[in-house]
C-alpha cells in the first residue's frame, strides 16, 4: 500500500481503539484496504453489511482495517483485521482491547493468512487454523465429475434444475446495446 493510500484511508476511518458503524459510504473505503489481497469473503462490503446485522464497526490500526462483528454462532462480538502494516503491534492492540472487554470473544478470528504473513515468528501467539472455515474448499475435478454418493445430492439438484429451467450458455458482448441490461 502506498503512503498516499494509507494516509487517505486513515483520514477516513477512526484510529483504533475508536470505531465507526458501517455505512454504505464505507464500501469504497473497505476496498482501499482489501484490493491488495486475494478475495476474502469475511472482508467484502456485502458480507460485512449482511452478516453485521447493523452491528458492524470499522477502525484503522496502523494502516490495517479492523472489524468488530457479531460472532456467526453466538451473541458475542469478535475482532479481526486485514493488512500487512505493523502486524504484531496490531495484534497486541486488539488483544489488549479483548482483555479489557466482556462482550468480545477472548481471541481474534477470521484473520486472512496473507495478513498473518507479516507476523514475527518469535511471538508468543498461538495461531490455529479454523477448520470450520474450510467449507468453501473443494476438489474441482471431483466436483466437475460429481461421481459417487458424496455428490448424489448436488447431482440430483443439478439434474432438477436442467429439467425445470430452459438454459443455454452463449458468449455475449456487453458493449452491444441489447446486452446493457446485463451489466448490473
Amino acid at each position: 500500500m502506498s503512503d498516499t493510500t494509507s494516509s487517505q484511508i486513515t483520514e477516513t476511518l477512526p484510529a483504533f481503539p475508536e470505531f465507526t458503524k458501517l455505512t454504505i459510504a464505507h464500501d469504497p473505503i473497505i476496498r482501499q484496504y482489501t484490493d491488495q489481497f486475494p478475495a476474502y469473503s469475511d472482508f467484502t462490503f456485502s458480507v460485512l453489511w449482511c452478516w453485521g446485522m447493523d452491528r458492524c464497526y470499522l477502525s484503522d490500526a496502523g494502516g490495517n482495517l479492523v472489524i468488530q462483528l457479531p460472532n456467526y454462532t453466538s451473541d458475542h462480538m469478535f475482532l479481526s483485521f486485514i493488512g500487512r502494516q505493523q502486524v504484531n503491534e496490531t495484534i497486541a492492540l486488539l488483544l489488549a482491547m479483548i482483555q479489557d472487554s466482556d462482550h468480545l470473544l477472548p481471541y481474534l478470528q477470521a484473520i486472512p493468512e496473507d495478513a498473518m504473513s507479516g507476523i514475527s515468528l518469535d511471538t508468543s501467539y498461538q495461531i490455529t487454523e479454523d477448520m470450520n472455515n474450510n467449507d468453501y474448499i473443494c476438489e474441482l475435478s471431483m466436483l466437475a465429475k460429481m461421481a459417487g454418493n458424496r455428490y448424489e445430492r448436488i447431482r440430483n439438484m443439478a439434474n432438477c434444475f436442467r429439467e425445470t429451467y430452459p438454459w443455454q450458455v452463449k458468449k455475449i458482448d456487453l458493449r452491444e446495446p441489447n446486452h446493457t441490461r446485463l451489466r448490473g
